[in-house]
């Protein structure tokens, strides 16, 4: 069900729209159409017993209009600010405690008011200013719903009244400002009124009417006259059913169609005319509804359908007219947690929160699909290691393990795929695939872990492969390959593990070997080559394992070599070498195991003045072993580790990291596999498929987090204050309170790790400190005097909160240093003197 208004301001709310829209945009096109065959992934952070979710039936979730996130469960009211989850629970004899722990339905005003309703204990409110529960009552002062009646969902109209769905007791309307109310409810003798008491969802249409979800299906009440049509039979005549059919969710999408979620599967009725569509579950039918039991219904702010089931969370392709189904996976921890969903919501942010029956919510980022991450070819899901691009619109990947795959780039299907056959010399060689490139042939060469070099006749799809013989000098050296390099005169070289570097002679079929053996005292410092480069001079980069660095003259084949020296900072970082990158300006940057990132700085054609600028973790790197590097369109470098991927700026050194929250494939990458498209598209593999996308069409959070206050502590317990933490506007200290406590978050769910905070109370300290992660602060002994606490955050993004927190602080002095001690010191004092005076 869409979710009520949230009172966001109308500049913020726009800048959401836009991004959203924005979200579609590129999630329909991040660089390829995906095919007809697989979902597009989706890496879901999970809410449930790990994280502290004392019971997993999440039966309702909102956002309320200071940016906390309420989750109503079968044992308790939940509230989370991306750190913490804080778990309410009715109290006995307690007031102002919740009237019942099963939370069945919730709902948020603008006004601040959080709206509960339960299963037993009729509806409440939470008192923004105090935290206080309170019962929802009728201008007579009775309940507007008794406790006997089981609330099953809340819903706030655009006039602001609240409807409430009873389970047994039909439908109420509150005017929550003037706390009138009226009661809907089934009459057998009049057909405009509901068609059963049993009311399970209620949804408002653009026009004002409600959809009324009832247990004989779905209802249209037009809260101006009063009366209702029942749609139920059309309903469930389309569904073929032979009695009526119980409606549970209902939704009116932005097309006008009325969508009704049932026991019995999906319908819509468009909005044009009489028409009733149908979606059920087919067993092993790709693309159909996951199951006939539908929970819950949502529409995105960028105009995605979301269906929650018993069997799995499903999202309509409305071209395609098919379901894309999400479910739990054993194996991913990053799977949907539970296969029933029972509730969904949108926060204002634009993320994803999904409420199942047994393991608590589940959050998905849509911006992550701008990241383009794919499963990795056929079959779906394994480490990809190596990239090519052909003319044909064919992007090849390489894998470890599951051979080589040609995609379509137009459609992001499979045109063919590649396996090693034992008993067929001319199959790939080995699945194991370490390197891939396309010549200026158009012919494919891809290199092996341990079956030598293959080449691709593209006419009769067979390999001709190249390995080692003792008996041929010219053979392959090495049966290990791990980079290939097409040079800018057409020279295709390889780099080998064991082997050294190889020059292929297109003439003779045979190689030129650059080896330790063969190049003496200049030449390769080691014969395991892991990396090449061509920087403009036309000299050959070598990265090696183990053996440092080598700069390769092609003409005369003279070597030199550099290494690293732990007393020298000016040095190669590492002696490993995975990637030598040259970037547009011909600057050379290279990526090591343990020491970051080097960026050459000097001429190739002077070597003996080469130094070398590091760049680490220190510096801000996700992580110090750079497996790959890749130029933007924009000359910035983003670089593949085993903790994410960073994006470099080398004019400013700025640095910018990404990980699997942000939907990267995952946070490690692997060697070797990196790639730039001729459209500029950037593509980075690891374990978990890989990422293709367009840096510029990455999406970010633009809007600046909410700050509050979340904690107000002398000496570490919990401070008596008329108001929450988060509404006090100052706070007073005495003399006695010498151990003082702030604590403060970003209400920004995106990464709440990643949020960063700088603090100042103005008066005590100098200027603002950068805390990081940090999000409290202890204060002891402040001098009387007047202060004032601000926070600045920043969201994951690094988009900040400049105006942030801003909360006066007064400390009173001790009764003996007050103004009217002084006075009465000074009195004193002159009274002294004057009796002193008045006896001499």
């Amino acid at each position: 069900m869409r979710k009520a208004s949230d009172g966001r301001a109308p500049r913020t709310w726009a800048a959401r729209r836009a991004a959203s829209v924005a979200i579609a945009i590129v999630a329909a096109g991040f660089g390829f159409t995906r095919g007809v065959e697989a979902a597009q992934p989706m890496h879901f952070t999970h809410l449930g017993a790990d994280a502290g979710l004392a019971q997993g039936g999440v039966m309702a979730i909102v956002e309320d209009s200071q940016g906390f996130l309420w989750l109503g469960t079968e044992d308790g009211l939940v509230r989370y600010d991306g750190y913490a989850l804080r778990h309410l629970i009715r109290q006995r004899g307690v007031p102002g405690s919740l009237p019942n722990n099963w939370i069945a339905a919730l709902a948020s005003g603008s006004d601040g008011r959080l709206w509960i309703g339960t299963d037993g204990g009729g509806v409440a409110w939470r008192d923004p200013m105090t935290g206080r529960f309170l019962p929802l009552r009728s201008a007579a002062g009775e309940a507007a719903v008794p406790p006997e009646e089981k609330v099953r969902a809340l819903h706030l109209d655009h006039r602001g009244h609240l409807w409430i769905a009873t389970r047994t007791a039909g439908l109420v309307e509150v005017d929550v400002v003037t706390a009138q109310v009226r009661r809907f409810q089934h009459s057998e003798a009049d057909g405009a009124t509901l068609s059963d008491d049993g009311v399970l969802a209620v949804a408002e249409g653009h026009g004002g009417a409600l959809w009324v979800a009832t247990h004989l299906g779905v209802d249209r009440l037009d809260p101006a006259s009063g009366r209702v049509e029942r749609l139920g039979l059309r309903v469930a005549a389309a569904l073929g059913a032979s009695g009526p059919v119980q409606a549970n969710a209902v939704l009116e999408d932005q097309h006008g169609d009325l969508w009704v979620g049932t026991d019995a599967g999906l319908a819509k009725i468009e909005a044009a005319g009489e028409r009733v569509r149908v979606y059920r579950s087919q067993r092993d039918v790709p693309g159909t509804l996951p199951s006939d039991h539908v929970q819950a219904l949502l529409e995105d702010d960028s105009g995605r359908l979301w269906i929650g089931t018993g069997a799995g969370l499903a999202l309509f392709d409305r071209r395609a007219e098919r379901f894309d189904t999400y479910r739990h996976e054993a194996a991913d921890p990053a799977s949907l947690p539970d296969d029933y969903v029972t509730s969904l919501y949108e926060d204002r942010a634009g993320l994803m929160w999904i409420g199942t029956k047994t393991k608590g919510v589940a959050k998905w980022n849509p911006r992550s699909w701008s990241f383009g991450h794919q499963l990795g070819g056929d079959p779906a899901g394994t480490a990809v290691t190596a990239f090519a691009e052909d003319g044909k619109e064919t992007l090849w990947l390489g894998t470890f393990g599951a051979g080589l795959s040609a995609i379509d780039r137009r459609t992001g299907a499979a045109r063919s795929h590649y396996r090693h056959r034992p008993n067929d010399p001319r199959s790939l060689p080995d699945d194991r695939v370490m390197a891939a490139l396309v010549d200026h042939h158009g012919t494919l060469w891809v290199g092996t872990m341990t079956a030598g070099l293959a080449r691709l006749d593209a006419g009769s799809h067979a390999f001709r492969t190249y390995r080692p013989d003792a008996a041929v000098a010219q053979s392959l050296p090495a049966l290990g390959v791990m980079c290939l390099l097409e040079d800018t005169r057409g020279n295709l070289w390889v780099g080998t593990y064991g082997g050294g570097l190889a020059r292929f002679d297109r003439a003779s079929d045979g190689f030129r070997r650059y080896a330790l053996a063969d190049t003496g005292e200049e030449g390769l410092r080691s014969d395991r080559a892991t990396a090449l480069a061509e920087d403009p001079s036309g000299l050959l980069w070598v990265g090696t394992d183990g053996g440092g660095l080598d700069l390769l003259d092609p003409d005369t084949g003279k070597v030199v070599r550099f290494v690293h020296q732990r007393d020298d900072t000016s040095t190669l970082s590492a002696n490993t070498v995975y990637s030598v990158h040259v970037d547009p300006r011909g600057g050379v940057w290279i990526g090591t195991r343990g020491g970051g990132l080097d960026h050459i700085i000097g001429s190739a054609r002077r070597p003996d003045d080469i130094r070398f600028r590091n760049y680490s973790e220190t510096d801000g790197l996700a992580n110090d072993t750079v497996y790959g590097i890749e130029s933007d369109s924009a000359g910035r470098l983003w670089l593949s580790t085993i903790g994410g991927l960073s994006r470099f700026e080398p004019d400013s050194g700025a640095i910018r990291n990404f990980r699997q929250s942000h939907g990267l494939q995952g946070d490690e990458f692997n060697f070797g596999a990196h790639f730039r498209s001729v459209t500029g598209q950037l593509f980075f593999g690891g374990p978990n498929g890989y990422n293709g996308f367009f840096p510029e069409r990455l999406l970010y959070d633009e809007i600046p987090p909410p700050v509050v206050l979340t904690a107000f502590l002398k000496f570490n317990q919990p401070a008596q204050a008329p108001l929450v933490p988060e509404q006090l506007k100052s706070i007073s200290l005495g003399y006695k309170d010498a151990v003082v406590t702030l604590e403060f978050a970003a209400l920004d769910f995106a990464a709440p790790a990643a949020n960063r905070y700088r603090y100042m109370l103005q008066g005590f300290d100098s200027g603002w400190v950068e805390a990081g992660a940090k999000r409290s602060v202890t204060y002891t002994n402040l001098a009387a005097g007047n202060y004032v606490f601000r926070v600045r955050a920043a969201n994951s993004d690094g988009v900040w909160n400049e105006g942030g927190l801003s909360l006066p602080v007064t400390v009173a002095p001790a009764p003996w240093a007050t103004w009217w001690a002084r006075v009465g010191y000074a009195l004193l004092a002159a009274l002294i003197i004057y009796w002193l005076w008045s006896t001499q």
